[in-house]
């Protein structure tokens, strides 16, 4: 992994097996999303959830777009910043008066 790249996400929004054991070369940092608590924090804000159902939607339909050819590191940046400004596009925005749209 380089800096700023990460691996294993789609535990997040899919069961998933890992592919093996990750080691490292050099000293690194790590940080851990738990898919649980993750999803238990999300669904209570209308607005994170939104992007995150639409966003899990559109990562999902990818995995299963490649056919065999999925890792626990998904290179694909292209593919991620088009995942998340589709995302982005499709939030759910509570208005004042209660009401929302899509």
């Amino acid at each position: 992994l380089r800096s700023g790249q990460w691996l294993a996400e789609p535990c997040l929004w899919t069961s998933w097996w890992h592919f093996g054991r990750l080691t490292a070369d050099t000293a690194s940092e790590v940080g851990i999303i738990k898919p649980g608590p993750f999803s238990e924090v999300v669904k209570v804000h209308v607005s994170p959830w939104s992007f995150c159902r639409h966003y899990a939607e559109t990562y999902v339909n990818y995995l299963n777009s490649k056919q065999g050819e999925v890792s626990d590191f998904m290179p694909d940046m292209d593919f991620i910043q088009a995942a998340v400004d589709e995302a982005e596009g499709s939030q759910t925005y509570i208005l004042r008066d209660g009401a929302s749209t899509w």
